[in-house]
Order: structure tokens, then C-alpha cells, then sequence
């Protein structure tokens, strides 16, 4: 936990950071206000930097009805078990390379 955000292990050797932006609508002083240190919840990557290689996650995406990668959509597929996280993001990295514009 930090004064400007919270950073999750998504799995081991992975991280993202959801900032208190991401964590309410209204204003949140601290990440306390809404996370424990090892609680486990569901959040939305917002964000993906190549060159930095972040993740940004987003508590309060999870109530829009906009469709964002989601990390759940990994747990929900049906070849979750032969494939690590690590790899899907990966997969989905290579994707989002391939659509942008060069």
C-alpha cells in the first residue's frame, strides 16, 4: 500500500497498480479506505505500458458496463488450467502490439 494507490500481485511475479483513482467514484484519501493487505478481489486492467511493462487496474471499472480485459475472463476460460496467467497476458500483450498503430 502507498498514499496514491494499492499494488496487487495478480500472480507471482506479477503486478499491477490500481491507483486511488481507480478505487471509487468519489475521492478516497487512502487505498486503506477499500483494501486489506492480502485481501483477494476482482479488478479490471485498465491499462497495459509496453515500456514500463505496468498494469493498471481499476476497482471502480468493475461497475462499468464497458467490456476491458478482464482477469476473470482467464479464470473463466475453458484452457485455464494447461495455461498460466503469464501467458495469457502475454497473448494479449502480443495482440494489443499488433493493433497499434506504428
Amino acid at each position: 500500500m502507498t498514499n496514491f494507490g494499492a499494488f496487487v500481485e495478480l500472480e507471482e511475479g506479477i503486478e499491477g497498480l490500481c491507483h486511488v483513482s481507480e478505487l471509487d467514484e468519489k475521492h478516497v484519501e487512502k487505498p486503506t479506505e477499500f483494501l486489506a493487505i492480502g485481501q483477494e478481489i476482482e479488478m479490471r486492467v485498465i491499462k497495459l505500458n509496453f515500456q514500463e511493462k505496468g498494469i493498471g487496474l481499476s476497482l471502480k471499472a468493475m461497475k462499468e458496463d464497458e467490456p476491458r480485459l478482464e482477469i476473470t475472463s482467464y479464470m473463466a476460460s475453458p484452457d485455464s488450467g494447461s495455461t498460466s496467467m503469464r501467458e495469457r497476458l502475454g497473448e494479449q500483450l502480443q495482440r494489443l502490439r499488433k493493433t497499434e498503430p506504428h
